[in-house]
């Protein structure tokens, strides 16, 4: 679903007028490669952080960010779970778009290479009909029309404005699916397609697949990787104070249930520094009770 262009804002503007805590480093380095991509440079970002420290969450409001400015966000994911298809983040994510986007425009992206497409999206048949017979080929050369169609597919949806495309979890990508990201930086450079992707901190360097992925996107030039660092103690009393509905002291001074709340800041209070989501279940779980 496409959403209408808004007027661009700054960075700080942004910030600022977002419930969003803190990572005013981080939106910085990836809204300088959102505006890469939106010259017609295709750039991946990688977020890297320790498991709920907030990467999915600065993933998420990054996204919405840029479908402000017009953008079309298709958001896909890695998953450890047994069994799983190959090339999953780009199965859910040209799924959902396949699905929702109108008939005409969807003819028009996928005009050049429908059959190879339709080998691992099912849904084409579904919306468009009986398509045309594909004939068999070799298995390295039907994975080469595979990721020429991908790729066409991609800066055809990107051709009107900017492509955002999420992939939370790289960590637990295929190797076919980075093969996939990196055959499409590399063959579609000038595509406006921005690749959002978080991984968990200790996998760069233990992971194989991943790391093969990395260097070679690396080499390419379009890889930018950002730690994310846990938030301030001031950026995490703001984030208490959201879930608590006031200071975080003030709360504890409450006096309806005043040894239970001493000890909720107790059990909150190393967290204080640490991960966002742990501060955040715990304050408002013990809240709810």
């Amino acid at each position: 679903m496409r959403v209408q262009y808004v007027r661009s804002l700054s960075v700080s503007d942004r910030v600022s007028s977002s419930q969003f805590v803190g990572r005013q480093r981080e939106l910085e380095l990836i809204w300088n490669q959102y505006e890469a991509a939106r010259s017609g440079s295709a750039r991946i970002v990688l977020m890297v952080g320790e498991l709920g420290i907030g990467k999915t969450r600065l993933l998420d409001e990054v996204a919405t960010r840029t479908m402000q400015e017009g953008a079309i966000v298709l958001r896909g994911g890695a998953s450890e779970s047994e069994g799983m298809p190959p090339y999953l983040p780009f199965l859910e994510a040209l799924g959902r778009y396949i699905r929702t986007t109108p008939l005409n425009e969807l003819h028009k992206q996928i005009s050049v290479v429908p059959q190879a497409l339709a080998s691992i999206l099912p849904e084409l048949a579904v919306r468009l009909g009986q398509l045309p017979v594909s004939y068999p080929s070799p298995p390295e050369q039907a994975r080469l029309r595979l990721y020429e169609a991908v790729g066409t597919f991609l800066k055809a949806i990107s051709a009107p404005q900017v492509l955002v495309l999420t992939i939370d979890d790289l960590q637990w990508a295929d190797a076919a699916s980075l093969d996939l990201l990196c055959y499409i930086v590399r063959q579609q450079s000038h595509a406006k397609l921005l690749v959002l992707s978080t991984c968990r901190e200790g996998e760069l360097g233990q992971n194989s697949v991943l790391d093969r992925a990395v260097n070679e996107l690396t080499r390419q030039r379009v890889l930018t990787t950002i730690p994310v660092n846990p938030l301030s103690a001031e950026e995490t009393e703001v984030l208490a104070t959201s879930y608590l509905g006031g200071p975080l002291r003030a709360c504890i001074k409450r006096p309806k249930k005043p040894m239970y709340l001493i000890a909720m800041k107790r059990l909150v209070e190393p967290f204080r520094t640490r991960t966002p989501l742990v501060l955040a279940r715990i304050s408002f779980e013990q809240m709810k009770n």
